[in-house]
């Protein structure tokens, strides 16, 4: 019998392998996988929260401070792969 447990872990597995692909191809130059993972959480987000976030870099790419947001509920999220204090500093200052 497959546990929660099990689900839960294959979860957070996979997560954290999109993570590292997201990390290495930003270096390297190709942000395509990062565009993808955004609309991804968009969803899963929106899904879970029951949410209306939107992408805000559909209309301009790399929008400052935030990736997504739901106006009608106050909500910002930014996306990121980099979790250090200097990036949270810097979108703050956005």
């Amino acid at each position: 019998m497959i546990t929660r447990g099990h689900y839960i872990g294959e979860i957070v597995d996979e997560l954290s392998s999109i993570s590292e692909q997201v990390k290495l191809r930003n270096k390297l130059g190709m942000t395509d996988l990062t565009v993808i993972v955004e609309n991804f959480f968009r969803d899963l987000l929106n899904a879970t929260l029951g949410a209306q976030l939107e992408n805000l870099n559909k209309s301009r790419s790399n929008e400052p401070g935030l990736d997504l947001g739901d106006e009608k509920i106050g909500l910002g999220i930014q996306v990121t792969s980099t979790a250090s204090s200097d990036k949270v500093n810097k979108t703050l200052e956005k």
